[in-house]
């Protein structure tokens, strides 16, 4: 028997050893391929290594200008993403008032929306009112809240026992009371879930909506690293440098890694809690 166990404990840590190496090649690849040669092409085991391509990306943009525009757009989102998402979810678990699950009905029907369905008239929206080329249309976007997240906070907080809004009471605790000086601190795991998912969003993932609604000198750093051609200047050939490409791609994926390994229990446990406990169309007992 524990020769058995030990030849299927053997084949299990090499498949994941195996595992581990085809997801960690790619990352790998862009590091080591970001400090060759700034016109050499990539290869798979380079031979050399410099660190020149990283000054180039400073150079050859306005990095930190678009870096600035980063992390306000960054910090207006996910500030506004987790304060007032966090009172929707409260207000749909724990609050009574009439067709409250009618209403949530409906905010999770948004989530059928495809996205590009309303591009068109919110752009008329904020061009009516003189809100293009501005941050304040995070702000909005942040206030109208978001139906994921409303989701995830209501699920945490209907799985919270009556006896802490009874406790909180007693006290002498408001409502808002409640929410920010007991509720607000118990859902640590997923405010961090909507910190994070909505720190990709913005800092990475989403090329679509400054495309639309900012000029370049208002772009954050993703779209711009990645509209920037970084050929050779007064090149006829237009021969793009690709060691730094991949360099200003691994500098636009450092702050994701690092907020993840920071923050990586915590993110854990906020999915796992959120999609377990509490239930749709429950209320507090």
């Amino acid at each position: 028997m524990r020769r058995q166990n030990g030849i299927g404990s053997f084949f299990l840590y090499f498949v994941l050893i195996i595992l581990a190496v085809v997801f960690f090649y790619p990352l790998a690849f862009l590091l080591f391929n970001s400090l060759i040669g700034t016109y050499d092409l990539p290869v798979l085991l380079p031979t050399k290594f410099i660190i020149y391509n990283y000054y180039l990306v400073f150079t050859m943009i306005p990095f930190f200008m678009y870096l600035r525009n980063s992390l306000i757009m960054v910090c207006i989102s996910v500030f506004t993403a987790v304060i007032f998402n966090l009172h929707y979810g409260y207000a749909f678990a724990r609050l009574n008032a009439p067709l409250k699950n009618f209403w949530f009905g409906l905010v999770l029907s948004m989530m059928m929306i495809p996205w590009v369905a309303t591009v068109i008239p919110t752009f008329i929206f904020f061009k009516s009112i003189n809100l293009t080329d501005t941050y304040w249309i995070w702000v909005i976007f942040g206030i109208c809240g978001s139906p994921l997240y409303t989701f995830l906070f209501r699920q945490y907080f209907l799985s919270l026992p009556k006896e802490l809004e009874e406790a909180g009471k007693i006290d002498g605790c408001g409502t808002f009371g409640l929410i920010w000086r007991i509720f607000s601190p118990l859902a640590k795991p997923v405010v961090v879930v909507v910190a994070f998912t909505e720190f990709m969003n913005s800092w990475s993932n989403d090329y679509l909506t400054p495309y639309i609604y900012l000029s370049q000198p208002h772009y954050n750093l993703a779209i711009t690293l990645f509209t920037t051609s970084f050929a050779v200047p007064n090149d006829p050939t237009m021969h793009v440098m690709e060691p730094v490409v991949l360099a200003a791609a691994l500098l636009l994926l450092l702050p994701v890694l690092i907020f993840f390994f920071i923050a990586q229990r915590t993110l854990v446990e906020g999915i796992v809690t959120t999609g377990i406990k509490g239930y749709c169309g429950s209320s507090p007992k």
